[in-house]
């Protein structure tokens, strides 16, 4: 038995529900709040004609989407700075007395990124206007660190592999150049397993063990507007990570909208395959595949009516998916025949030359007369197992007709997973915003350690079930204090259950005080397949539970900038794991 615990414990679920609401308090009355987290934005320079920088220009920022407004003036230097917007597209409009107004349409902020734009003005009216469309891509001047966005275009149109759990919004990470593996073990940029930084809304989701694997509490799909992964010359914010993968939650807009979706994979739609024909396969056909993976989002304003200098002030989005998965395990396996669990071994017999293969008593060193084991010599708990193992059913190929002469007994597996998640964007006024993201991902399914030649409640069986559950609580909120100093701030909570239960809780083995019978196994050629679970555990419980509380400042003093912050973090885990409770025994065909 095996018990970690880390820190103190994991606190109650009304400790979490009181964090939040107190976390929510502290954000809407204080005026200068202390969490943060990073974001993306826009900085510049602002010009004129000769070249020499213009001070104090109104700069407004409008996401043209929402039409949520953002104010800065440009400082000393003719700089300005925005951070905390909502990656998309935004115009931006810079006015000064005695300048044409000047206007950069369609800027594309990403994720974490600050895009550089910056404005040369003519002189002029201010009743003028100088507009121009932006381009698509925006150079990134001011941050050191290399990554890939996978923007919102390219998370809705690429396929995603379903099996076993629907779609993973986790997998697209793989696109970016440099990263590899799968979702549980993944490197970037020639580092090391577990080592990657995950941040949602900016906000780090800090985990014991396993850092960088989020399968068992990834946000639905839909919910997820676009991410980034950055993967070389990491900034300071990303310190305690070899990369980082940052995940921008999905926003709603002025208009309402939403979409309906259906993934649907059956083996009737299958072809069979070369290598599932009768030469190559022990069950020839179409493997079997049933999936279904079907849900909805929508998005919009949620205020009504308008009270935001005439513009809608809440949005939200929801997004719900629903994933089945019947499968069905159909390996074979190999098993003594009926005669040979009597002890009597006179078929047991080289498969090339008919030669009977002798048995040899362990005790003399001598083979049993007739190759036959006496009853007096099978044990009271050998004979107590015999009559759990089942027949073979199959021809099989190998000496005494052994190998492979079990058909797995049938079980149909249901892999379900169902995950619903929520963000609501708050604009306070022109400098102040929240954000709240919240998700529950919960999913189970069984698992064989061996080829099911029997299933529950058959004692030899090696099944388990696997239920896991993850929910997710993110609150951010950004105020742009002055012209000259930004602050952002977030909080998380990030809880995961992932546990594994043995299906067998008796044992008929007259082993003392077992509640599960023991692992067996054999060794050599022609061996029989294992019987019971691996390791013969009873349970796994493991729970892990991340807090994280970030706070980041953005100053500008003349064409220089300063990026200074906190970042607090606590992580829990209760690993209990009743690992062999029935004891593991091996046995040699050479004693026999």
């Amino acid at each position: 038995m095996t018990h970690i615990f880390q820190d103190r414990g994991r606190p109650r679920l009304s400790i979490h529900i009181a964090i939040q609401f107190l976390t929510l308090c502290l954000v809407l009355f204080a005026a200068r709040g202390a969490w943060a987290q990073a974001n993306a934005g826009v900085t510049g320079t602002v010009f004129d004609a000769s070249g020499a920088v213009v001070p104090d220009a109104n700069v407004t920022i409008v996401n043209e989407g929402t039409s949520v407004t953002s104010k800065t003036t440009t400082s000393g230097a003719g700089t300005y700075a925005v951070t905390g917007l909502t990656p998309g597209q935004y115009t931006v409009t810079v006015e000064k007395t005695g300048f044409k107004k000047s206007v950069q349409n369609h800027v594309n902020v990403e994720v974490t990124v600050t895009a550089t734009r910056d404005f040369t003005m003519a002189s002029g009216a201010a009743t003028e206007t100088v507009q121009v469309d932006a381009q698509q891509i925006s150079l990134n001047t001011t941050q050191p660190q290399m990554g890939t966005t996978i923007e919102p275009i390219v998370v809705k149109s690429l396929p995603t592999a379903l099996g076993g759990r629907g779609r993973q919004v986790d997998q697209l990470q793989l696109l970016a150049p440099g990263t590899v593996g799968g979702a549980f073990s993944h490197r970037i940029s020639g580092g090391v397993d577990f080592s990657q930084e995950i941040l949602y809304n900016g906000v780090p989701a800090p985990q014991p063990e396993t850092e960088g694997y989020t399968t068992n509490f990834n946000p639905p799909f839909e919910m997820v507007s676009e991410f980034r992964v950055e993967r070389t010359t990491f900034s300071a914010q990303y310190g305690l990570g070899q990369g980082a993968l940052t995940y921008q939650m999905a926003s709603g807009t002025n208009r309402y909208h939403g979409d309906l979706f259906e993934i649907n994979r059956n083996s009737f739609f299958d072809s069979q395959g070369f290598f599932n024909n009768k030469y190559h396969s022990a069950t020839p056909g179409v493997p079997t595949d049933h999936e279904n993976n079907y849900g909805f989002s929508v998005g919009g304003p949620l205020s009504i009516p308008k009270v935001y200098n005439g513009r809608d002030k809440t949005f939200g989005h929801l997004s719900m998916e629903w994933y089945k998965q019947n499968s069905q395990d159909t390996d074979v396996s190999t098993v003594p025949t009926a005669l040979e669990k009597t002890g009597n071994f006179s078929d047991f017999v080289d498969g090339s030359t008919g030669a009977l293969i002798p048995i040899f008593d362990p005790l003399t060193g001598k083979q049993f007369p007739g190759n036959v084991i006496p009853a007096n010599r099978i044990s009271p708990t050998s004979a107590n197992l015999l009559q759990y193992i089942p027949n073979p059913d199959r021809p099989g190929s190998g000496i005494g007709g052994l190998d492979s002469n079990k058909s797995f007994t049938p079980f149909i597996n249901p892999h379900i997973q169902n995950v619903w998640g929520f963000t609501i964007d708050q604009n306070l006024n022109d400098r102040q915003s929240l954000h709240y993201s919240m998700w529950r991902n919960a999913y189970s399914n069984y698992s064989f350690d061996n080829p099911p030649l029997v299933i529950q409640p058959n004692p030899l069986n090696s099944m388990k079930y696997d239920p896991a559950n993850g929910s997710a609580y993110i609150l951010t909120y950004n105020n742009t204090i002055s012209p000259n100093l930004i602050m952002t701030a977030g909080f998380g909570w990030i809880g995961e259950i992932n546990n594994q239960f043995n299906q067998t809780k008796f044992a008929p083995t007259q082993i003392a005080g077992g509640i599960v019978p023991p692992y067996i196994v054999w060794d050599g050629q022609h061996t029989l397949t294992k019987w019971g679970t691996q390791g013969s555990w009873l349970q796994s419980i493991n729970r892990k539970l991340g807090i994280a509380i970030v706070n980041n400042y953005l100053y500008t003093k003349g064409r220089n900038t300063f990026n200074f912050g906190i970042d607090i973090r606590r992580s829990y885990q209760d690993d209990n794991e009743e690992q062999t409770a029935g004891g593991q025994f091996n046995f040699s065909q050479r004693t026999t």
